[in-house]
This record gives structure tokens, C-alpha cells and sequence, in this order.
């Protein structure tokens, strides 16, 4: 099992932040590897070859064992709850899983660049009575409506019709004029609980309410096409209405001036009080957002062309949201219009959002906050060396090939459990930014996201989430073994060194644990290698610490205290663990408005290390030849 007893060294570790007399403690379950100042770039891998063996190139296995240390989860494609099974009913850990963990192991260990990151960007809805609030409403006063799709006359392929300012429409008229039977609008109006439930605030919902065809496209739809009286407010009052033939009111599009009624998501329940002025006279008051939209359309609409850097910050802040994924995107896709708010800025729209209030971006996406050489496609880190790379220029073949890892005997899975995994988000620029900058001023990523190994008696329960977000699992219980063999092929003494530090932690195998599977954040998934033997390619037994002397002398040529790097021994502490008297702060923030008041704080997340209050010293195993030589 993990030891979690470490030697605590006190310090200045930061346990909360003070925001408006009230102490708010900084905890999350993930911690950052800081990237490293340089990056180590091989200058050998314009001599790397499958065919051209190097002159003290090795080839041979690493075989080990890996016993669970908690319960461990691999689902098996879409076999529901199932953990991965072979034909002949193994149980196995996929070689791609191990190897990604390996790998990215590795690359921190060997100085390397970030590796695969999407470029994201990230919005601001701030709606506190706070200076930066007020700056955010201040902006959105100028927010315009009107249509994208897609264009192949536009250099980023979409293009926006211009409808002007959106005007405004109340709930009861929707509800009188598109009542539809049991799916009744008037449940936006009167049931004041109706959106408690999360899926019920999507403008999603508030359209299957009205019966919309999602196959329909939105700018056609005679169901949503009214003619209406506007005043100088942007406010509908009154739609032109006569009766169907079963004596129902239905526009009536002869008169007033024509548009489209608009649907936008719920940020909060609504509710409706009617209660007596001081001259006993009723008036009604709406608590919550108690209108949709409506765009009217002009005359003669202007098509602009919004550059490919605004629908790229467009289509990141929105994917992972309800209304794009699994609406507006594949509307999109059709080629239809959808409607859109969006600002302007110098003649050219600065942005575009699916609500009135939507995430305005910020200034830099994270491709901004990563030191060039992190990034630069055009050079090889140890890592592309021996697990290889695919680029639009190049590619190269690796050298290692990982197999899966059976379990040893027939180990029973644990009573399938329901679990709610939310997904983080880097926009939350207090942890995931380095010194908690928010993303307009951000200059470097906090680094490499890792979970800490947690102890099997500290396990966290599964967050708070909606349905959507359940998974199901029949996880293979803590002490399962798997044996797992690496086939490696014409690597230099170092190469191989930097292979067998990543799987053994540089020979630290007895304290540090790999983190492999689902239910990382919760503590599930803690691996510890056993067993480990590295033999030559006719099966004779080498020694696998000189060969990991040979990486470290490789890394301390390169950055001279290695050893004793922020990179290896966040790492490293990573991968032992957290100790028994710190588990308090490595877990889920219990509200949501602790965000916004780490936000108001101006937070950061510490280090790892400081965050435990603990050290590490990492023992060297470079042998005294190869000291005496540097």
C-alpha cells in the first residue's frame, strides 16, 4: 500500500485565502508538474533508425508485474460497466493505457515538451457587483444578434447575418401562442421549481417544449416567424395574432413587423410573486430571467465574415455545453443558420456567443501560455524519439512496442458502483494558470496535470453531478496483479534508461505508484511495479541501473540539478502520495461559489510539495566511474 507517512518539513504552505472576512480554503485532487525551463532536445535523432542499428544500441524486454494497490477500472470499449477481457476471459490493463502513462512519465522526467494540449479558449461571465463585473455587463450593452453558418465564401468558413439589436419577449406570450398540449410553456411561467432541474434550463428543452423540429432550420421555421409592435425599450409588446380554423390564435404575419422568436438557457429558476403596493393594488414581480428573445428581421441584412480566430474561441468556449453539443453543432453541420449574439469591435466582431450574456474571451488561449520550445512541432524530445511521432512534415516509427497486461489468476470485480465524474476545465485560471493569472495576463500554464496517489482508506466518493455525467463501473479489487511485458528495440544506453526511470520512477519503485484508468481524481487506479527484469534480445539478464545512470548523466549534462528539479520532485511526491495528515486539501470544493470567491481572491495553487509541506531527496545512481567523468 502507499505510504503516506512522509517526512514533513514545516513551512509557509498556503491554506486558504481570505475573501470578504470568510476563509476559503484552496483544495482541488489534482496537483501540476511545472514545465521545465528548457527543454532537452536529442541530437541524435536525425540518426535514429529502424534498419541502422547505433553502434551501443540494445534490444531486449522489460517484463514486471503491476499490483493494484487500490480498486482499478478499464472499461472494455462499450461493454457498459465490464473491465477490459480477452476472447479466452483475461482480464487486461490495454497496452495503450500503460504506455500513455509511461510516456507521459517520461516526457517529464526527460525535460520534454508539453506534448499533446488542445489549443482552448476560455471566457468570462461575470455577473458579481465586483469592479471586473461591472466591466462585463458594461461590454455586453453593446451585444447585437443574428445568424452564422457556414460559408465557403468566408476565409474560416462561416459568415454571420447581421439582424441588429435583439429585442425582448415575455414567457406568457410564448405560452399563448405556442401551446402545445401537454409540453405546455406555461411551465416557464408558473411552476416556479421547474428549472431546478439542470436539464430543464437548456434552450434545448424550452424548444422540444414547443415541439421544434431540430431538422427544421431555425431562420425558416414558420412556427417561430411572428410579426410584432417593438417599443424603444427592445421590448415585444404585442404580437399580431388571429385565429386557426380549430379557433386557436396563430400569428399573423399581415401585420406589424416581421422576426424570429429566439430561445436561450435558463441561468437560474424563475419564479413569478404577485403581491399588493402600499395602495393595495396588484402588482407582479419576476425573480429570475422571465423573458426569450426575439430578433427582428431588417430590411436588407449585411453579411460579415468573422475571422477564423473568433470561431476557434467561439467553438472552444462552447463545446462541452449541452445547447452546442448536442444542438446548435450539428445544426451547424446541416448548414443551417443558428442564432447568435455578438459584439463588435474596430469594424470587425470581436466575438460570438449562443446567449445575450455570454463567456466574453479572454485575451490569450492556452497555445499563448506555453513557452515556444513546449510547443515547437519542428523539434524531437526524447520522448518522440522512442515512442515515435506522426506531424504533417515528418514521422517516425517507435522503438518500443508495449503489450497488454493479463491478471494473474481470476481475480472477481468488485458489485458494479454508479460514479459522477465531472469534467475540470482549464478556464478556471486560479489553479490551471501558474501563479494564478487570469487568462488575459497568463504567461505560463501551471504545467502537466497529475492526480496524487491516494491511500486506499481515502478514497473520495463520487462528486455531485447530474445524470448525464454517471458512469458505470465493476471495478477489479486493490491487490490485483497483471504481468505486463515491453519488447524495445536498438536503444541507446540512455534511451533505455529513460524508459525504465519512467516505469520505476529512477529505481523508486518500493515508494511511487502510477496512476492507470478510471476514477483517477477519486484515488482509483493506483499500480505499483514489482518484479522488474530487463534482459537482452537472446534472454540474458542486464542490469537495469546502470542503465538509468546512463539517463540520469545524460539529464544532469543537461540541467545540472536534476535531481533535484521542480519537475522531478513534484513528480516524484506526486507519485508517493499524500500524506495521512493532508488528505483535507485534495478534495472537491464543496460549492460552487467557492470558485467565484477564489476568484475574488485572487488565488493560485501552490505547489505540490508545498501544499503537503514535504521534500524529497532523490538518490542518485550514477556509478563513481561515471561521476568521476563528468
Amino acid at each position: 500500500m502507499p505510504n503516506n507517512n512522509h517526512n514533513n518539513q514545516s513551512r509557509n504552505g498556503s491554506a486558504g485565502n481570505n475573501v470578504n472576512g470568510q476563509n476559503v480554503q484552496v483544495k482541488t485532487p489534482y496537483g501540476f508538474v511545472p514545465l521545465p525551463d528548457n527543454v532537452f532536445f536529442p541530437d541524435w535523432v536525425d540518426r535514429i533508425s529502424q534498419d541502422i542499428p547505433f553502434s551501443d544500441g540494445i534490444s531486449g524486454t522489460i517484463s514486471f508485474n503491476l499490483k493494484a494497490q487500490t480498486p482499478v477500472f478499464i472499461r472494455d470499449n462499450d461493454k457498459g460497466s465490464s473491465f477490459c477481457k480477452s476472447a479466452d476471459g483475461r482480464y487486461f490493463i490495454p497496452a495503450t493505457s500503460l504506455k500513455g502513462e509511461i510516456e507521459s512519465v517520461l516526457r517529464i522526467m526527460s525535460c520534454g515538451k508539453v506534448g499533446k494540449v488542445a489549443n482552448a479558449s476560455f471566457g468570462l461571465r461575470d455577473l458579481s457587483n465586483s469592479e471586473a463585473g461591472r466591466n462585463y455587463r458594461d461590454k455586453l450593452k453593446k451585444v447585437r444578434c443574428g445568424w452564422l453558418r457556414q460559408s465557403s465564401n468566408s476565409p474560416s468558413g462561416y459568415e454571420l447575418e447581421d439582424w441588429g439589436s435583439p429585442y425582448r419577449i415575455s414567457a406568457e406570450q410564448l405560452a399563448e401562442f405556442l401551446y402545445t398540449g401537454e409540453k405546455d410553456l406555461s411551465k416557464l411561467i408558473w411552476e416556479s421549481d421547474y428549472f431546478n432541474d439542470d436539464s430543464h434550463r437548456t434552450a434545448l428543452h424550452k424548444y422540444q417544449l414547443a415541439d421544434f423540429d431540430v431538422n427544421t432550420n431555425p431562420i425558416t421555421d414558420q412556427m417561430f416567424i411572428w410579426s410584432v409592435q417593438v417599443n424603444n425599450n427592445n421590448i415585444v409588446t404585442k404580437v399580431f395574432h388571429k385565429e386557426d380554423e380549430e379557433g386557436y390564435p396563430e400569428p399573423d404575419l399581415d401585420k406589424g413587423r416581421k422576426g424570429v422568436v429566439v430561445f436561450t438557457g435558463q441561468p437560474s429558476g424563475r419564479k413569478k410573486i404577485e403581491k399588493n403596493d402600499r395602495n393595495g393594488r396588484s402588482q407582479i414581480k419576476y425573480v429570475g430571467k422571465h423573458r426569450e428573445f426575439f430578433f427582428l428581421k431588417p430590411e436588407k441584412p449585411s453579411i460579415i465574415y468573422p475571422e477564423a480566430n473568433v470561431i476557434h474561441a467561439f467553438h472552444s468556449i462552447h463545446n462541452g455545453t449541452v445547447d452546442f453539443d448536442k444542438f446548435r453543432k450539428g445544426q451547424l453541420q446541416k448548414g443551417f443558420s443558428i442564432p447568435v449574439f455578438y459584439l463588435m469591435e474596430n469594424g470587425c466582431i470581436h466575438s460570438i456567443g449562443l446567449t445575450a450574456m455570454y463567456k466574453y474571451p479572454f485575451l490569450h488561449n492556452v497555445y499563448d501560455a506555453i513557452p515556444a520550445d513546449n510547443m515547437d512541432n519542428d523539434k524531437r524530445d526524447l520522448s518522440d524519439c522512442i515512442f515515435g511521432y506522426t506531424s504533417n512534415q515528418s514521422s517516425l516509427k517507435g522503438r518500443v512496442h508495449f503489450g497488454h497486461a493479463f491478471s494473474i489468476g481470476q481475480p472477481s470485480p468488485i458489485n458494479e458502483a454508479a460514479f459522477r465524474m465531472s469534467q475540470p476545465r482549464a478556464s478556471f485560471y486560479p489553479f490551471y494558470v501558474k501563479d494564478g493569472r487570469n487568462w488575459d495576463i497568463a504567461e505560463r500554464i501551471a504545467g502537466w496535470k497529475r492526480y496524487p496517489i491516494r491511500g486506499a482508506n481515502h478514497l473520495l466518493p463520487s462528486p455531485n453531478g447530474t445524470a448525464q455525467m454517471e458512469t458505470k463501473a465493476a471495478m477489479l479489487p486493490a491487490e490485483t496483479d497483471f504481468e505486463e511485458t515491453i519488447h524495445f528495440h536498438n536503444l541507446m544506453p540512455c534511451e533505455l534508461g529513460a524508459l525504465l526511470s519512467a516505469i520505476t520512477f529512477h529505481a523508486n519503485t518500493d515508494t511511487c505508484f502510477h496512476n492507470i484508468g478510471f476514477g483517477k481524481p477519486l484515488g482509483y487506479g493506483a499500480m505499483k511495479v514489482e518484479n522488474l527484469e530487463l534482459k537482452d534480445r537472446v534472454g540474458n539478464p542486464i542490469e537495469a541501473n546502470d542503465y538509468m545512470g546512463a539517463f540520469e548523466d545524460l539529464m544532469t549534462s543537461f540541467q545540472k540539478d536534476w535531481l533535484c528539479s521542480p519537475q522531478l520532485k513534484e513528480l516524484l511526491l506526486m507519485a508517493r502520495g499524500i500524506p495521512d495528515k493532508k488528505y483535507a486539501s485534495f478534495d472537491y470544493l464543496p460549492d460552487l461559489k467557492d470558485f467565484y470567491k477564489l476568484k475574488g481572491a485572487n488565488s493560485h495553487l501552490d505547489s505540490f510539495s508545498r501544499r503537503i509541506e514535504s521534500e524529497i531527496t532523490v538518490k542518485s545512481l550514477l556509478t563513481k566511474k561515471a561521476e568521476g567523468g563528468k
